[in-house]
């Protein structure tokens, strides 16, 4: 059994109907699985889904590796960081977050990605008071807070329009930015 097209394929229903509609019987067939190899592996569905959320952090952090060795900018790299992250959590059927709810294990698991995003901006920032593009009086901790908060937000229900989100998100962190940015910082966001 291939465990990463087990964990993309429940993903892709889990991000195309929620959690309730993704029955493990549905995965199995899909996968043209056995039902004896599929119910040893996984023996009930929050084992499928902590598997599965585990498979998808670890994606994530190789996502994250390549966005910082792809850009020359880590102001860029945060903006596009919190992008990815905005919608990310918006890829999910309206209905995942709440009823993940009912899996603490797993929901649990989304906090930890939240935590690496956070770990990561803060590096960043850090990198880019060194570097002089923010001021150095910069809350590293407090800015990589309030970009989180608005993640856990979604993961919580607070929806904002899907279509509306991403320029909103854009605009907070553009905003945010300038507000640490020394001119250097703000000559670079802008061009």
């Amino acid at each position: 059994m291939d465990m990463e097209q087990v964990c993309d394929i429940t993903i892709a229903l889990l991000r195309h109907q929620g959690v309730r509609a993704t029955r493990m019987e549905d995965v199995r067939v899909f996968l043209d699985l056995s039902k004896d190899m599929f119910y040893r592996t996984f023996p009930d569905k929050e084992t499928l889904l902590l598997k599965c959320m585990q498979n998808e952090i670890r994606k994530e952090e190789e996502i994250i590796e390549r966005l910082c060795l792809r850009l020359e900018s880590p102001l860029m790299f945060i903006i596009k960081l919190y992008s990815h992250s905005v919608r990310y959590f918006y890829s999910f059927h309206v209905s995942f977050f709440r009823e993940l709810k009912k899996y603490p294990k797993c929901y649990a698991e989304l906090s930890r990605l939240i935590a690496i995003w956070k770990m990561k901006y803060n590096e960043i920032l850090g990198l880019c008071i060194r570097k002089g593009l923010c001021k150095p009086d910069c809350d590293t901790f407090l800015f990589s807070t309030f970009l989180c908060i608005r993640i856990t937000e979604i993961k919580e229900g607070i929806i904002i329009k899907k279509e509306l989100e991403q320029s909103i998100s854009d605009f907070v962190i553009r905003t945010m930015l300038c507000g640490c940015c020394t001119y250097e910082g703000r000559k670079m966001l802008m061009g």
